[in-house]
């Protein structure tokens, strides 16, 4: 992922700032690096860094900035964010902390806390509280901030075709495991009052929604002859394709999910049981060749 900045000079786009993504086997980001260009060396300097931990069923555990020392020419871990997840395998809270020392003339590095966020959930599984806290060259945590959403239970996430960028999301990796079953309609904002030991509301986010009636989905050209079908689909779905093997499928959600991942053999029935009516996005991967589709289930 690049971008580019207007040279004044030479009247043209050049290069500014890219960013490369890693994935491992499984297609889950693992790790992002920040590149800058320098014109004087006409080449691109490392400046910073994510490294991504997941569990096995690819759960971000952890997530470690560091950025590029120029004098050693090495990476420099500079924080961390930790997630930890409930019983049933919800994002119950994010900590921050910092590779730092408050005493800059006695520096003391260590792993200290820096910020905070809970999560709760409703009773349909829906978010319904965040709480921020920071813990800013101190050993407590502090509330500072809150978000409550609204829902409309009437409305099934799935039935939304919801615009989540990959590209906003790149150092926002709890998103990737907040699940949302209903159609959210606002969130309240708060702040913490210390003084009076009480939240204050500041601020409210309205989405606004358009009603669009989605009968069929088109294709994109890739791998061969390879057909997923039928489209839109029921619980069961075939591939059409030349190959007996070697054909791996992997189905994500809107958020960007892997929902379903196996190897795949043409005419062979693939069970979409469990998955919630919505559309998906498909990958098809046979060597060094890949297919890319939506899927509407109905």
């Amino acid at each position: 992922i690049g971008s580019e900045g207007w040279d004044m000079g030479l009247s043209l786009w050049a290069p500014t700032f890219r960013e490369s993504l890693l994935y491992d086997a499984n297609g889950m980001l693992i790790s992002i690096v920040g590149q800058y260009w320098e014109s004087a060396m006409a080449s691109w300097i490392n400046s910073i860094r994510s490294d991504i931990t997941r569990s096995q069923t690819g759960e971000i555990m952890q997530s470690v900035r560091s950025y590029w020392n120029s004098d050693d020419q090495q990476w420099t871990i500079s924080s961390r964010s930790d997630f930890i997840y409930n019983d049933i395998g919800q994002l119950s809270q994010i900590i921050d902390q910092c590779w730092c020392t408050w005493d800059w003339d006695n520096p003391d590095y260590q792993w200290r806390n820096t910020f905070r966020e809970d999560y709760f959930y409703d009773t349909w599984g829906d978010i319904e509280d965040v709480i921020s806290y920071s813990a800013e060259q101190t050993t407590n945590w502090y509330p500072t901030g809150r978000a409550r959403p609204v829902y409309d239970n009437t409305v099934p996430y799935a039935d939304l075709l919801w615009p989540v960028s990959t590209i906003d999301q790149r150092y926002n990796f709890d998103v990737e495991h907040i699940w949302l079953y209903h159609k959210p309609i606002q969130v309240f904002y708060s702040d913490y009052d210390a003084e009076n030991g009480a939240w204050v509301e500041t601020d409210t986010a309205n989405f606004f929604y358009s009603l669009v009636t989605l009968s069929s989905v088109a294709e994109q050209d890739g791998l061969g002859e390879w057909l997923l079908y039928p489209n839109p689909a029921g619980e069961v779905v075939q591939l059409q394709g030349p190959q007996t093997g070697g054909v791996v499928l992997t189905l994500r959600d809107l958020q960007c999910r892997t929902v379903l991942q196996r190897p795949a053999v043409a005419s062979g029935p693939i069970s979409l049981a469990g998955l919630s009516a919505g559309l998906y996005t498909y990958t098809l991967q046979a060597g060094g060749q890949m297919r890319h589709g939506k899927l509407l289930k109905n």
